[in-house]
């Protein structure tokens, strides 16, 4: 018997590295839906198509095609993702026990499209809301399982001398 060590390199774990660096992406996607959130609230765009004008009084704004926002919807926009995410977040351990990590991200992609679909086609302030609570559901299981995932598969998968530093790739984006 050759006490031949078995050095592949990096490249000959691609499939794995591919895996690690899709769910990565889910600690970027709770950022940047939190940030867009934001900028959309300011585009007439958007606004032209979820609200209604300024109110009585204001008819200087309106010629101008303004349209107006209440700060309670604004704040109810903002705060239900982050609410679903906080009232998904301590069921995780249980879900992991009863469906694993994978199935908990895929359900996880499948609420995020859900969620997008029922933002991108409502013209109604109700259903953007049940839209934004999905997607705070989605996000928290991004959260709390993409990070796992990508721990426990990169150590099962691949050379310890190829995890450290693709683990602390991962993790930077949190």
């Amino acid at each position: 018997m050759s006490d031949h060590k078995r050095d592949d390199g990096i490249l000959f774990h691609w499939k794995s590295l591919l895996a690690c660096l899709v769910v990565s992406m889910c600690q970027f996607q709770f950022g940047l839906d939190a940030t867009l959130i934001g900028g959309f609230q300011a585009m007439p765009g958007f606004l032209e198509v979820a609200l209604q004008p300024y109110d009585k009084g204001q008819e200087a704004y309106t010629y101008l095609n303004w349209y107006n926002i209440s700060t309670v919807r604004q704040q109810l926009i903002s705060s239900l993702m982050t609410l679903g995410a906080f009232l998904t977040s301590p069921s995780a351990g249980l879900l992991t026990k009863i469906i694993g990590r994978t199935t908990a991200l895929r359900i996880g992609c499948i609420l995020c499209l859900v969620g997008d679909v029922i933002m991108m086609t409502t013209s109604s302030i109700g259903a953007l809301y049940v839209g934004r609570f999905i997607m705070g559901v989605s996000n928290a299981l991004f959260s709390v399982f993409g990070l796992l995932y990508i721990q426990v598969y990169l150590h099962q998968s691949m050379p310890e001398a190829s995890t450290h530093g693709f683990i602390g790739m991962c993790a930077s984006k949190v």
